[in-house]
């Protein structure tokens, strides 16, 4: 008799084989109240593919930001000027490398960060914030009508003349000095500016006069600094970030460990952390905030309404890396990433990537029986069935494990139905005795197939 098996909610694969699940390419979606496929009070639905839109440069592609109704991107060390038919036109040069370029902008201004250059645009022109008085920026933001720079490898900040990205005064500039670290990144979020450092966060607010335009919340002192500054980023209205204890926070009513002990185990044993970079997104109404460490070549999601991490991944089999692109950004009514290897801005839509396909992957949680011999006679998925394309039947493979997810069988080839057949059902058949049993599914096919449920029909065993 077919029995419920619960959906996996998350990745979380410890490095003991305490826990085998993940997922990759594929994400929770809280289910309707009245969802009765929905066991769990879940789906799994695939993470968004993408369709090339324009190629702008050489690339890679660093950032970009919407502005004055153009897209603005530095590729490779070039900066353009991008209209809504993807047509990009060549403003001016920044610093060749692969650093991230960070934004800031007022109604009439749009300063770039690239390294530890500064460089502004009233949309048609671009030029380097030469003067004497700025010192080069780290990271900067706009608050209340000046761009406030951070000053590379130090704990001062400065700010602009109010609303002149150019013009900058030699004592217009203060300390974040609760610790004696460095500050290393900057943001704005809820009507505060935040200064990271290595090892504690602070907050400024609106100062007393012109004089004095920022000053120090003494009692909003967060003792938790940053590793790698961008990982600092807004999504669903909050910051989120890397911490320097390897955690990853999120700052709502108050700050929040949003990573699990599987996660961070992970990440502790990542080479280089300090390279982490993060984006955000939002796809079928949930905000998403992605986190991807590029000497590992690993990339994390986390969904924010739901709570819960996935993997991304680009490729397929043996050449499946991080995911691909370097940052997510609305331009002209829809949601446009770029890419981390060539000058491709893309739109998310379907689930391959410009043409190029990658796996989709869930790990269902263990079967047991107190460690008691059972038979699996049946796995069955409730899944979008009947989408197949050219007279196609997509496929799902299904393989499982016995010894909690270190070694697995070889792959079955579960059908999906041609098009139209929209009664058939995914089975996998007789998968034997064991004392653990762990399901494995993983797709490849160009369909955007969601997972309802999955069933079990075993004796003797428990879930």
């Amino acid at each position: 008799m077919l029995a419920p098996i619960p959906l996996t909610g998350h990745s979380y694969k410890l490095a003991s084989q305490l826990s085998a699940q993940r997922l990759v390419n594929i994400y929770p979606e809280p289910a309707p109240p009245d969802a009765t496929r929905a066991k769990t009070g879940f789906w799994l639905r695939p993470t968004p593919g993408a369709i090339a839109w324009a190629t702008v440069g050489q690339g890679p592609i660093r950032g970009a930001f919407p502005f004055k109704g153009k897209l603005f991107v530095v590729s490779g060390g070039e900066f353009y000027k991008v209209d809504s038919t993807g047509s990009a036109v060549l403003l001016g040069n920044v610093p060749l490398g692969t650093g991230l370029a960070r934004f800031s902008a007022s109604e009439t201004e749009l300063v770039v960060t690239v390294g530890s250059g500064g460089y502004y645009t009233d949309g048609n022109t671009f030029q380097a914030i030469t003067d004497t008085d700025f010192p080069g920026a780290a990271l900067s933001a706009f608050y209340l009508g000046r761009f406030v720079s951070i000053d590379p490898n130090t704990q001062r900040f400065r700010w602009s003349d109010q609303y002149d990205a150019s013009s900058w005064q030699g004592l217009d500039f203060a300390s974040a000095e609760l610790e004696s670290d460095q500050v290393k990144a900057i943001a704005v979020n809820g009507q505060v500016l935040w200064f990271f450092g290595e090892h504690g966060t602070e907050t400024w607010g609106p100062g007393t006069s012109a004089d004095i335009p920022f000053v120090r919340y003494s009692n909003n002192y967060l003792e938790r600094g940053i590793d790698a500054p961008m990982s600092l980023h807004e999504a669903n209205g909050v910051l989120h970030w890397l911490a320097d204890d390897g955690r990853v926070y999120r700052i709502g009513q108050g700050i929040e460990r949003i990573s699990t002990l599987a996660m961070e185990q992970a990440i502790a044993g990542y080479s280089k952390t300090s390279d982490a970079i993060a984006t955000s997104y939002v796809w079928n109404g949930e905000h998403f905030y992605y986190l991807t460490f590029p000497t590992a070549g690993v990339t994390w999601g986390f969904g924010t309404t739901v709570g819960e991490w996935h993997e991304r991944e680009s490729g397929i089999g043996t050449a499946a890396a991080r995911w691909r692109y370097n940052t997510a950004f609305r331009a002209f009514g829809q949601w446009m990433v770029g890419d981390s290897l060539s000058g491709r801005i893309d739109v998310l839509s379907g689930v391959s990537e410009a043409g190029n396909l990658s796996n989709r992957t869930w790990t269902l949680p263990e079967i047991n029986n107190n460690r008691q011999r059972f038979t699996c006679w049946e796995i069955q998925l409730d899944m979008e069935v009947g989408q197949g394309l050219n007279d196609d039947a997509p496929k799902v493979m299904h393989d499982w494990s016995k010894d909690g997810g270190k070694t697995w069988s070889k792959e079955r080839q579960l059908s999906l139905g041609k098009q139209g057949q929209y009664e058939g059902r995914v089975r996998s058949l007789q998968l034997g005795q064991a004392r653990t049993l762990v399901n494995r599914f993983r797709m490849t096919d160009e369909v955007e197939a969601t997972v309802f449920g999955a069933y079990a029909d075993v004796e003797g065993a428990t879930s």
